[in-house]
């Protein structure tokens, strides 16, 4: 896994707040491991009158307010930090105790926080900062917890009336560094002046409000006309541009706020940006953020229709289609509002095409010539037996005929089933009909059964097919299926115009089975088997073991039962085994532990009368409760219980484990890859451990050094390439071989 620690601290707003004061963010899952009590942070923005930190109150959702302290220690601290900073931010406290007006501040929650467990490298403003006094070890916040809860930070100055904030936030919503609802270090919470809560974490750092810009969403407009652009901003700035994008032309009412109004060019057409930047001065360096609203330029819609003169038979339609570049609506003088119309009147009709910047219009002229011709076909018959033939008729007001046959005669004579078309045609155009003749012969007929024998007192289904109702069967029915309570020969005929068929089946006679089970024993002890046999019925039986064959072996005891089936059904046997029960089993604490070692031993065997211990270190025992057992050498033994009831005996065994010493992790604090061959890698020694992993980073946040094997260091090298010294810091991830989790973070010197 690779961390990314980009730290960036934005803390200063250029708004003027008119409230007392306002709570933006907390900090509340710090990066100080054990010490995260001592280092979680709240930041708020002083209004318009300044405050004075002898009258601040904190309600924390958790310990309680022990009051400011300002002394030597917290201005070492913050010479410390100062130190780091690389940008052109600054940390101070205040002077006699006073919170300068719109002033933002930082309220750390200990004296004794870590000052590298938040980078504020790359701070570019001035912030005040306040220390709570020392005392509090446990956390002040609540992190994530995926079942929730609400958790409120109060505060409030004496000073003047009324001057106090709250927020609430809920651990179900705090988020990771990938934006997923879960646990991580840098979990923070940030607060509207509402007091509207958003969940961020951006790594181990103290809250902040980065710099960000909205421009709004993107607009559609028509070419020349006038819209309105609202953007929204977030931290720390120095001015506001808008500026023109891609295909823009036209010009903004108010070019260096967050509110303006902008024109468009008259030739603008499609879609064009518009970029609105917010830029921020840095000492020497300036830093530009930028967002973007796309407009889509819209204008009078054009027209077009794919003719304009159209010339029909009576009974035909005239298609007229309608295209426009960008139209939204179309409007029809005969009342239709598609783009494409199907006119079947003479006339001249007008169409129009709209959209939100206007209209166009067009006509279209349609004229009638003729009538259509129609067609239909006659038959004699349209059912004919093998052999026979009908007579096909047309009947039309045209007098072209054309026959899919290839005749043109009005009359067909045909012998044979399928579909016969034929078509007609005059100056307005063709028609074409069909029928279908369908060849009659004496039917095929397909007879079934539910079940081909029967069973004392059951039924049997018959049904057949191939034909259709009525049929004539042995049985006097006379529907697609029949019902048989006996075995025997039936028969099912069917007739029709061109002759009969009929067809047979036999259903035989079959008797039900009687099954008897026996076992080797009814009672079985813990780890014994019984067999169980059975007689009568045929293979292969059904076991509720899955076995196939007479018997079965079974263990442990229960139920077991056998079933046999033939076409009469199925007959089942059970029987019950009766276990002897009788089961060792026993306890021991601690089960792993340095030499010497002292374990206590929990008879917890049940229907027992008789016991034999063996413990492993030469010691024996015969009672049902045991002394504590020393184990002086490390190594691992084996321990042993077996128990009895006279009838039946059972063995229980678990393992000891002793080691010399306890798991350890030793880390160096410098090393020096200078080329004399002494300290020249940084090697973490260590003692029972069985997990191993390291990560190093340098101050900014990125990785330099990497791995997982115990026995391998750090070279000072990235790439085959030394670094500078100076302080870099690791995180260390270890298991022991009591399977407890070490987990290590610090700094390192590098010496060259």
């Amino acid at each position: 896994m690779k961390h990314i620690l980009f730290i960036f601290l934005s803390v200063f707003s250029i708004s003027i707040y008119a409230q007392c004061f306002q709570i933006e963010s907390i900090l509340v899952d710090a990066c100080a491991g054990s010490d995260e009590g001592k280092n979680e942070m709240v930041i708020f923005k002083v209004g318009t009158t300044a405050l004075n930190v002898s009258n601040l109150i904190v309600s924390w959702p958790n310990n309680n307010w022990l009051g400011l302290t300002q002394n030597a220690t917290t201005a070492s601290a913050i010479s410390s930090i100062n130190s780091t900073i690389l940008g052109c931010g600054l940390l101070k406290e205040p002077v006699g105790g006073v919170l300068p007006a719109n002033s933002k501040v930082l309220l750390i929650t200990s004296t004794a926080f870590n000052t590298t467990a938040q980078s504020f490298v790359n701070l570019t403003d001035t912030l005040i900062v306040i220390f709570q006094a020392a005392g509090n070890t446990a956390g002040h916040f609540a992190n994530f917890n995926s079942g929730g809860g609400t958790r409120t930070l109060s505060m409030s100055f004496s000073s003047p009336a009324s001057c106090s904030d709250v927020v609430t936030y809920d651990r179900a919503l705090l988020v990771n560094q990938a934006g997923a609802n879960a646990a991580q270090d840098g979990a923070s919470v940030e607060f509207t002046p509402s007091g509207v809560a958003t969940y961020t974490n951006r790594g181990c750092q103290a809250p902040y409000i980065p710099l960000s810009v909205d421009a709004g969403p993107n607009q559609t407009i028509c070419a020349g006309s006038t819209i309105n652009l609202n953007a929204n901003a977030s931290g720390s700035y120095n001015s506001i541009n808008w500026v023109l994008g891609s295909g823009a032309s036209g010009n903004y009412s108010a070019p260096n706020s967050l509110s303006t109004n902008y024109t468009s060019g008259i030739s603008e057409s499609g879609s064009v940006k518009l970029y609105c930047n917010l830029i921020k001065i840095c000492g020497t360096q300036t830093t530009t953020t930028k967002d973007s609203v796309l407009l889509t330029i819209n204008s009078v819609p054009t027209l077009s229709l794919n003719n304009t003169s159209f010339t029909i038979c009576a009974g035909q339609t005239a298609n007229v289609v309608a295209s426009s570049n960008s139209a939204t609506s179309y409007s029809w003088s005969s009342g239709q509002t598609s783009a494409s119309v199907n006119l079947s009147n003479s006339g001249t009709y007008s169409v129009t095409a709209s959209n939100s910047c206007g209209s166009n219009n067009a006509t279209v002229n349609v004229s009638l010539s003729g009538t259509t011709p129609t067609i239909q076909i006659s038959a004699n018959t349209q059912s004919i037996c093998v052999g026979e033939n009908t007579i096909l008729t047309i009947n039309s007001n045209a007098s072209n005929y054309n026959w899919n046959t290839g005749a043109n005669t009005q009359t067909l004579n045909v012998t044979n089933s399928g579909i016969y078309s034929a078509t007609v045609s005059n100056s307005c155009g063709t028609a074409t009909n069909s029928i279908q003749i369908f060849t009659l012969s004496i039917p095929s007929l397909t007879l079934s059964a539910s079940s081909l024998s029967l069973c004392t007192g059951q039924l049997a289904t018959l049904n057949v097919s191939g034909a259709s109702e009525p049929y004539v069967w042995s049985t006097s029915t006379s529907t697609s299926s029949t019902i048989l309570s006996s075995g025997g020969t039936t028969s099912v005929f069917y007739t029709n115009s061109c002759g009969t068929s009929s067809t047979s089946i036999n259903i035989a006679s079959a008797t039900s089975l009687n099954l008897s089970l026996i076992a080797s024993s009814n009672t079985v002890c813990p780890n014994e088997t019984v067999t169980l046999t059975v007689t009568g019925g045929i293979e292969p039986y059904t076991w509720t073991n899955s076995v196939l064959t007479s018997s079965t072996i079974i263990s442990p005891s229960g139920t077991i039962s056998v079933s046999s089936t033939n076409s009469c059904g199925t007959a089942t046997q059970s029987i019950v085994v009766i276990e002897n029960s009788i089961n060792a089993s026993f306890s021991a604490t601690p089960l792993l532990g340095t030499a010497p070692l002292e374990v206590d031993f929990t008879n917890n065997s049940t229907s027992a009368n008789s016991y034999s211990w063996d413990f492993g270190n030469g010691q024996t025992a015969n009672t049902q409760i045991v002394s504590t057992q020393t184990y002086t050498n490390s190594g691992t033994y084996v321990v042993y219980l077996e128990v009895s009831n006279g009838i039946c005996s059972d063995i229980d065994s678990l393992f000891i484990q002793v080691i010399e010493d306890e798991p350890t992790l030793y880390v160096p604090n410098v090393f020096t890859p200078n080329g004399d061959l002494a300290n020249e890698i940084f090697n973490v020694g260590a003692t029972n451990i069985i997990e191993f992993s390291m990560m190093i980073f340098d101050r900014w946040g990125l990785e330099m050094y990497s791995t997982n094997d115990l026995n391998k260091g750090w070279d000072g090298k990235v790439k085959n390439n030394d670094v500078p010294q100076g302080v870099y810091f690791y995180l260390i991830s270890a298991k022991g071989i009591d399977n407890v989790i070490i987990n290590k973070q610090g700094s390192l010197m590098l010496l060259r």
